[in-house]
């Protein structure tokens, strides 16, 4: 029909409210994943999940008896060559020099209120030592002494680190809290003190946002035939240049590719694929005229309505947002799990390391497949509403009057009408794309480039 009638206007026909079933089921799950997080929330604790563990076991400013005692400590440790002699008395082993010891113990952390900025703490520690041969074989008894303490420092207000560097890699290297989750943290901080890059950035990229909107708007046409051209003339100059360094050489030694590649096989490549794309060119001139006219008119749609750059941003923020949230609700629903460290058999005695593992039940295990599911339905709707707003701005303005000098007048206030109109008419349509649109996204693109080459294949009979 005619575009310029009205009547033809989406707006101008009253809303109604579609895939009610859909809405109805999309709603029942969010009231869920609201009931599960209220449950997660008065059952679960964050602490059980990031607190350390002592040696047996107890998690440190979590267990019952040891909520004032949440940092994690390491004892010195014994000169080895006194613990390998089982002669000498326990009482008669001297104490660590009260500076920075050479090494700490690993395998016993112990849980403590504060931890030590000096050597004036005196410290109940655990140790292994030797009691003599029995049958052979070296008995290991476990007991406690004081101990002076060495100079520490709170990290991750949970663990007592030294403040010696050499310890400090010693305990990252012997316990479950260094490797992956220590580069993890020190990118974060690297990150930390990068904000003030990341706020430049962000405003260099707005200005380019609206630099290259006005070049597509006023040059669009130029722009992409220099595009298209300059791609060709980079092709055959870069398959030229081949032949002519296979003249002066046989092959060309390229870095990182397990053999060498002829300069004169990558030539031919690279001319037959500029030759392709000259065809093509050729070929789909017609198309590449539409092409140039939408984006000239998405040029122009954007630039008439500024406000469209910020459904992007507003879809990117608010996925952030509740990412935080879920991944919050994830994790109390985890800490709900019975947490436990990794027993390891020293002598008589069963030591638990630093390192966790999870138990749950099958119903914990389907509330958190139910929580995953709802989730990723939900990122995925913020989505779809996303797209809905700017397809309804998008058609608003090309529906709207045309004035005399060819600019159109939108109406005020288009993206909080689109959004709204989205979530009180279309909720059940968006929560079914957002459910069925990523697993079928591939078949999706592989059926559009099917019906593609059948529309060509038509064509080419046709005519």
């Amino acid at each position: 029909g005619d575009l310029d009638d009205m009547s033809s206007h989406p707006a101008s026909r009253s809303p109604r409210c579609t895939d009610i079933p859909c809405c109805i089921l999309f709603i029942a799950t969010l009231v869920g994943m609201v009931l599960v997080n209220i449950r997660a929330l008065a059952q679960g604790d964050l602490q059980r999940l990031t607190h350390g563990f002592d040696y047996e076991g107890n998690l440190c400013g979590a267990t019952a008896g040891y909520e004032e005692k949440q940092y994690v400590y390491y004892c010195p440790r014994w000169d080895a060559t006194v613990m390998d002699d089982a002669t000498i008395e326990w009482t008669s082993r001297p104490q660590p020099p009260p500076t920075q010891p050479s090494k700490v113990e690993t395998a016993f952390p112990i849980c403590v209120d504060i931890c030590p900025a000096d050597t004036s703490v005196m410290i109940d520690c655990t140790y292994a030592r030797p009691v003599g041969p029995d049958g052979g074989e070296t008995d290991v008894k476990v007991e406690t002494k004081p101990i002076s303490s060495y100079k520490t420092t709170p990290w991750m207000h949970r663990y007592c680190m030294p403040s010696s560097k050499i310890l400090s890699k010693q305990i990252f290297a012997e316990s479950s809290i260094g490797g992956s989750t220590m580069e993890a943290l020190e990118d974060m901080g690297g990150l930390r003190s990068a904000v003030s890059v990341f706020i430049i950035v962000f405003f260099l990229a707005l200005v380019l946002a609206f630099v290259y909107l006005l070049l597509v708007k006023h040059l669009a046409t130029c722009i992409i035939w220099v595009v298209l051209f300059g791609g060709l003339v980079l092709l055959y100059a870069f398959g030229i240049y081949c032949f002519v360094a296979a003249g002066e050489a046989d092959s060309l030694q390229w870095q990182g590719m397990s053999a060498p590649t002829s300069a004169t096989e990558m030539g031919i490549a690279a001319l037959v694929v500029a030759g392709i794309s000259t065809l093509i060119i050729l070929c789909r001139l017609k198309s590449i005229s539409v092409a140039v006219g939408s984006v000239e008119n998405s040029a122009d749609c954007v630039s008439q309505m500024v406000s469209m750059l910020l459904v992007p941003l507003c879809e990117c923020v608010a996925k952030i947002i509740i990412f935080l949230i879920l991944l919050r609700g994830l994790l109390y629903l985890l800490s709900i799990g019975k947490v436990s460290g990794t027993p390891i058999d020293f002598g008589d005695v069963n030591v638990t390391d630093l390192s966790k593992h999870f138990e749950f039940s099958s119903d914990h295990v389907a509330l958190m497949l139910f929580w995953v599911v709802g989730s990723f339905w939900l990122l995925s709707f913020v989505g779809c509403l996303a797209s809905y707003t700017l397809a309804y701005t998008t058609s608003e303005w090309y529906f709207s009057p045309v004035d005399g000098d060819g600019d159109r007048d939108p109406p005020h206030f288009a993206i909080l009408k689109g959004c709204a109109q989205g979530l009180f008419y279309h909720t059940g349509t968006l929560a079914f794309a957002a459910f069925v649109t990523p697993p079928l996204a591939p078949f999706s693109s592989l059926l559009l480039l099917l019906d593609s080459m059948v529309s060509r294949e038509e064509r080419n009979t046709t005519a």
